[in-house]
């Protein structure tokens, strides 16, 4: 659902709002492709002790690229209210602000993102991750998408349009 104000009390004056809610489906290659190989560049510090490498070396990791038939859906919800006003033929401007939460986001989990992820203790989504040898060595990484969390901001834009008649053309900055 959505729902938009608009108010124009005066002529060169407009003050608009509006809310919304909304949602984006994982779309169909995420949900069923075939497993493919993928041979990423990762750097962690781990790995190299186990390795004998200097720490922070960067090693080529073998692993698959997989599906998620579990992803759900990402919901979100939108705020936005603001002026625009014109008080010449030549100026106008308009004011917004914004807040925008979207939960469940879909995200592509990258080999260095899995790696850093583990190293920080931060979740992981089911199914992918970094399978390790006893000694700290990583063997394989599995990559693909998941629903992570929730993402949030909020901001102020700021439009401002200056348009001048050169008799050959105009110039708007």
């Amino acid at each position: 659902p959505q729902i938009s104000v608009r108010w124009e009390p005066m002529e060169d004056l407009v003050v608009r709002g509006g809310w919304g809610q909304g949602f984006r489906a994982p779309t169909l290659d995420i949900l069923t492709q075939k497993d493919s190989f993928a041979a990423d560049s990762v750097s962690d510090d781990t790995h190299c002790a186990a390795l004998n490498l200097e720490v922070g070396c960067s090693v080529q990791i073998n692993g698959p690229r997989t599906a998620n038939p579990n992803l759900s859906s990402e919901q979100s919800e939108q705020l936005s209210v603001g002026i625009a006003y014109q008080p010449l033929d030549s100026l106008s401007f308009s004011l917004d602000y914004f807040d925008i939460e979207i939960e469940e986001r879909i995200n592509f989990f990258d080999a260095q993102e899995l790696v850093n992820r583990e190293a920080a203790g931060d979740p992981i989504p089911a199914g992918l991750g970094v399978e390790r040898l006893p000694t700290g060595a990583i063997t394989r990484i599995v990559q693909g998408y998941g629903n992570d969390g929730t993402l949030e901001t909020s901001g102020v834009d700021l439009n401002v349009k200056y348009s001048q008649d050169l008799g050959f053309g105009d110039l708007t900055s």
